[in-house]
């Protein structure tokens, strides 16, 4: 992966080049589980000096509006964790996730998949495919969370459905400087002036 890869190469820590690989893997996730358990914490003495009326500009001085924000609403049982851990540096895909249940983010966070309806340009039908959150693009997303929730096949399928006639309406009407082109009605409209050879290539559109 190429995010892994540094500009400027530093030789590893050979204290960590001595383990095994399976030393190396526990010991990550290990400190994996520690940041997750101190993002908590920080999050609950955020909101508990939020709560107490403390003042937070040296902790904001620390961190983004949005990173409070964020420990805030973990410190307050709004957010797992793990949701931002393996999210948090998406915003697409972490703000509709964060608006689940805790469980359904935990869910997710691990990996559990979702029905994402998609459409195959080879069938012109839809296809139901499982996805994990990462694997959405953003126009998945945006058709794949509610707010709160995960849409139903039916919901998606009825998003892709819209989306779909507004793209035939959208070929159905074309703009020639400021000449409309309505094929359906076989007709233009002048919104001010046009050049002659404006409302000739207009009609040619017509034929």
């Amino acid at each position: 992966m190429s995010d892994l890869i540094p500009d400027r190469p530093i030789a590893p820590d050979p204290r960590l080049m001595a383990l095994t690989a399976e030393e190396r893997l526990r010991r990550a996730m290990s400190l994996v589980d520690d940041m997750a358990a101190n993002v908590v914490e920080l999050g609950r003495v955020i909101y508990a000096m939020k709560q107490s009326g403390d003042d937070l500009m040296a902790v904001r001085r620390r961190f983004s509006a949005s990173a409070v924000g964020m420990l805030f609403k973990i410190g307050c049982g709004q957010v797992n964790p793990a949701t931002y851990l393996n999210f948090g540096g998406r915003p697409s895909l972490y703000r509709p996730v964060s608006r689940l249940d805790l469980g359904e983010q935990q869910r997710l966070a691990e990996g559990g998949r979702i029905n994402v309806v998609v459409y195959n340009p080879r069938t012109g039908e839809t296809d139901v495919r499982a996805k994990t959150a990462a694997e959405l693009d953003d126009e998945e997303i945006a058709r794949v969370f509610a707010d709160g929730a995960i849409r139903t096949e039916a919901e998606q399928r009825a998003i892709l459905d819209r989306q779909g006639r507004a793209a035939v309406i959208r070929q159905r009407v074309e703009t020639v400087g400021k000449i409309t082109v309505d094929k359906d009605r076989d007709g233009i409209v002048l919104h001010g002036f046009a050049s002659r050879a404006d409302v000739k290539r207009a009609l040619k559109l017509l034929e």
